[in-house]
């Protein structure tokens, strides 16, 4: 273990780690300034269950009393787990890979002086020891919101980026995590096949002209791609996407998929090919549509936009980082996993640049996700 020689004493607090565990089974200690593993204690820890290899965030009252935990996901062993726990003063809060699994409000007041100095590898009086690696520990003398915690996960990055460059082939690979989709092109439509981008009248021949290199072109009728994996429905998220429609997505019949996981979509309105955002929140669905249409035959960007807001939920999309719909909802987005599909019917035209984000843009950030990175794009 390491003793830090410092106690980080604090009333609201945040503890990040990134873990490789190799060992299941027992309490082990992440970062730690309280338990003795008898006695009573104050302070705050990182650490795993002693019943199961579910990871949680304690906190002991500052009386010393008795502890509070919220948790309960399992770390994934031989692998790298980000652990990050919480603590605003009311609240206790303990993330996964960027994304909130546990919450416990049980507990108001402030953390007493600690116990110990915080030790990373083992608890404060040197006991239940980390099996595997530790690294990139960070103490932050405030709780981190929701999307603070996803940004340190990934540093702003999508959680899947598809760029459709693959030119060949069934597989769109994820530039990410490896959530990759499959493509499948049905055989009643105008296209009946996969293809290459050298070949005419293919799902990739068509789409040959992409907006940053090639595309995939979806015929309407029974085109889409669909990932193998599942995508957890995040606190806050967003999902971007370049699409160049065919004239028919300026009023189409039904409502075409743009991309889509669980509970949240993007898709593009009936009648007036309006693009808008999809949530359900218990008990219906609820949306916030564009107040401009899509243009045919040009490419244009598309980024929607959730956001808990304490009990509600701000919904907003993005016309070519322009802001074209802002809606505050009543209640949370309902938690849920599924399979991301992109371009599903009737959706028709081209589709480049999926990305998925596991935290809310602001504004400035989706001018840079608009810009592809830089402050201004110059190029195709």
């Amino acid at each position: 273990y390491i003793d830090t020689g410092d106690k980080f004493a604090t009333d609201t607090v945040t503890v990040e780690a990134w873990v490789y565990p190799t060992k299941s089974g027992g309490a082990q200690a992440v970062v730690d300034n309280a338990r003795d593993c008898c006695g009573t204690y104050n302070g705050y820890g990182l650490e795993t269950s002693y019943t199961s290899n579910n990871a949680q965030f304690k906190i002991w009252k500052s009386d010393g009393s008795s502890s509070v935990a919220a948790g309960g996901a399992n770390i994934d062993l031989n692998q790298w787990n980000f652990l990050v726990g919480t603590f605003d003063g009311s609240s206790l809060k303990f993330y996964k890979n960027g994304v909130l699994v546990g919450t416990t409000t049980s507990y108001s007041g402030i953390l007493g002086t600690p116990s110990y100095n915080v030790r990373i590898g083992s608890h404060g009086s040197a006991c239940c020891f980390f099996g595997g690696k530790i690294d990139n520990v960070r103490i932050f003398n405030y709780a981190r919101t929701d999307s603070q915690v996803a940004w340190d996960y990934n540093q702003g990055k999508p959680i899947a980026s598809y760029d459709f460059d693959e030119c060949q082939g069934s597989i769109l690979h994820d530039l990410m995590y490896g959530k990759d989709g499959t493509i499948t092109i049905g055989g009643s439509g105008s296209q009946t096949s996969v293809g290459t981008c050298q070949t005419a009248g293919t799902a990739w021949g068509n789409g040959a002209n992409g907006r940053f290199n090639s595309s995939l072109y979806f015929d309407g009728t029974d085109d889409y791609v669909q990932t193998g994996s599942s995508f957890t429905v995040p606190i806050g998220g967003a999902i971007s996407a370049w699409i160049k429609p065919h004239p028919d997505m300026t009023s189409p019949v039904g409502y075409p998929v743009i991309a889509r996981y669980s509970n949240v979509g993007v898709f593009l309105q009936q009648s007036t090919g309006k693009p808008y955002i999809q949530v359900y929140i218990n008990p219906s669905n609820q949306a916030c549509v564009s107040s401009k249409s899509v243009s045919a035959n040009t490419w244009q960007h598309i980024i929607a936009v959730h956001e808990t807001v304490g009990s509600n939920t701000q919904l907003t999309v993005y016309l070519n980082g322009q802001q074209v719909c802002s809606s505050l909802k009543t209640g949370t987005v309902t938690s849920g996993s599924g399979a991301l599909t992109i371009g599903s019917t009737p959706y028709k035209g081209q589709v480049d640049d999926v990305q998925v984000f596991n935290y809310a843009p602001t504004k400035q950030q989706v001018q840079t996700i608009y810009n592809q990175g830089a402050s201004v794009r110059f190029g195709p």
